[in-house]
């Protein structure tokens, strides 16, 4: 009987401890706070709850970066996978940038990409009439064009030398040919003479010149040291006073005309 009695008696104790406990979980209050502080760490080790929970806190934090502060695609440098650009783009592996040497450096399918021509090559369609050729330079810049002499750029002239005159223009026609040369003059046939009529003294002659435009009149006045002047006759310009030295050169009064000189 005495030992049913201890027994009811530790039931009624641990009944009491469960009610408690259950009253403290349900204001937040853990019944067992100050009496299962430890936790079982990784290795099987006893260690404080507080300082376990303090270890979880650090592990959550620390994503295992190393401790020279330096992450993945954060050093400040290249984030490319070892690719280099070219064009705004990347370039595949065993590929290189571009230069000018005639090849696809980049692997664009394009060869000197980026530069004005490729190298070795030449096109046609510059010059007059699109007929001229170009060459591409070891710069990959074009040369200047180069077209046959024969041709022109249309409206241009030069001066040429006619069939029959020794002066003369021809000018670029839209086909970017010459056409034919025209003398400047057309007046007379070079070495050609004919007469002509000076007033005041009478009828003289004249000569075509090899540009085919006629020399002045000339007459051969019947004394001769005497000069016709058109207008004025035969004069002597050694010593006519009005006359002196030059047709129509008048010395003026208190003057006299000494082998055609004023004095």
């Amino acid at each position: 009987m005495g030992a049913g009695i201890r027994c009811a008696g530790v039931a009624s104790a641990l009944l009491a401890v469960l009610v408690l406990g259950c009253g403290l979980e349900t204001s937040g209050i853990s019944a067992f706070d100050g009496a299962s502080d430890v936790e079982d760490d990784a290795a099987g080790d006893w260690i404080p709850g507080e300082d376990a929970r303090r270890e979880d806190l650090g592990a959550s934090e620390d994503v295992g970066w190393p401790d020279d502060g330096a992450n993945p695609g954060d050093d400040g440098g290249d984030e490319r996978d070892g690719d280099d650009e070219d064009d705004g783009g990347p370039i595949p592996d065993g590929c290189s940038i571009e230069s000018c040497n005639g090849l696809d450096d980049d692997c664009d399918t394009r060869p000197d990409d980026g530069f004005a021509c490729v190298l070795g090559t030449s096109e046609l369609g510059c010059g007059p009439c699109g007929q001229g050729r170009r060459e591409c330079t070891a710069e990959c810049v074009w040369s200047e064009c180069t077209y046959p002499l024969e041709l022109c750029a249309p409206g241009t002239e030069e001066e040429c030398v006619p069939a029959s005159c020794e002066v003369g223009h021809r000018t670029c026609e839209p086909t970017c040919e010459w056409s034919a040369c025209v003398a400047d003059h057309s007046d007379c046939t070079p070495g050609a003479t004919e007469s002509c009529e000076i007033e005041s003294c009478g009828t003289g002659s004249r000569t075509c010149r090899t540009d085919c435009s006629w020399n002045p009149c000339r007459y051969g006045c019947s004394r001769s040291w005497e000069t016709c002047c058109p207008g004025i006759g035969c004069v002597n310009l050694d010593s006519d006073i009005q006359n002196c030295g030059a047709c129509g050169h008048d010395c003026g009064s208190w003057s006299i005309c000494w082998f055609g000189d004023c004095s």
